[in-house]
C-alpha cells in the first residue's frame, strides 16, 4: 500500500469508525440521556451527568448536582430526597452506587470526587422521637468533604462531619465526626487506621 493511501486511510478512520459502530456511540450516550430524564426535577444539574438504572428524585426543597456526577443504580433503585426547607448538594465527579438513599431535611452536602458504595444511607434527621413516633426531631447538617469514600452498607446519621479523604469501612454506622484522612469502621464507627498518602 502506498504512503499516500495509508495516510488517507488513517485520516478517514475516526469518521468511518463512528459510522461503522453506531451502537457504541449510542451506548456511550444513553447514560447521559437517562440522567437528563432521571434528574429533571433537581434544582440544578451540572454538565455531563450519567445515570445507569433507576433513580428516584423527590425534590421538595433544593437539590444541586455538580458536573460529571455518576449514579449507577443497577440492579437496585437509588433515591435523592430533599424535604421542605432541605438542601441536598452533590459535588463534581462524585460516584453513587446502587440502593443509595440520601435525604436532606436541612442540609446534606457531599463533596467532590466522593465514592459512595451500594446500600449506603445518608440522613440528617432521625425522623421520629423515641417513644413518640409521630413527632419529628430537628435536623442537623451532614457534610462529607472531598474525596470521601463510604463502603457498602454504611449509615451516616445526623450532625456528622466526615473530613477530607476519610474512609468509612463497609457496614459501619457513623454517629460522630470523622477526622480528615482517618479510616473508621464498626457500629458505632471508631478509628481503625489512617489513610496512606
Amino acid at each position: 500500500m502506498s504512503e499516500l493511501a495509508a495516510g488517507r486511510r488513517w485520516r478517514l478512520t475516526p469518521a468511518l469508525a463512528a459510522l461503522r459502530h453506531p451502537l457504541d456511540s449510542l451506548e456511550r450516550g444513553l447514560p447521559w440521556i437517562r440522567a437528563m430524564v432521571a434528574l429533571r426535577s433537581c434544582t440544578s444539574v451540572g454538565p455531563l451527568p450519567r445515570v445507569w438504572g433507576r433513580v428516584r428524585v423527590e425534590n421538595m426543597g433544593v437539590i444541586v448536582i455538580g458536573e460529571r456526577v455518576q449514579i449507577r443504580a443497577v440492579p437496585w433503585v437509588s433515591e435523592l430526597v430533599s424535604l421542605p426547607g432541605g438542601r441536598l448538594e452533590i459535588g463534581d465527579g462524585t460516584f453513587i452506587n446502587a440502593a443509595v438513599s440520601i435525604c436532606a431535611g436541612e442540609l446534606v452536602r457531599i463533596g467532590s470526587r466522593c465514592q459512595i458504595g451500594p446500600r449506603v444511607m445518608i440522613v440528617d434527621n432521625d425522623f421520629h422521637v423515641p417513644g413518640d413516633p409521630l413527632t419529628r426531631p430537628e435536623s442537623r447538617p451532614v457534610v462529607l468533604e472531598d474525596p470521601v469514600w463510604l463502603g457498602a452498607g454504611v449509615m451516616v446519621l445526623k450532625g456528622v462531619h466526615i473530613g477530607r479523604a476519610a474512609t468509612v469501612a463497609a457496614g459501619s454506622v457513623v454517629t460522630r465526626d470523622v477526622p480528615p484522612g482517618a479510616v473508621v469502621g464498626g457500629v458505632p464507627a471508631r478509628p481503625i487506621g489512617q489513610r496512606r498518602r
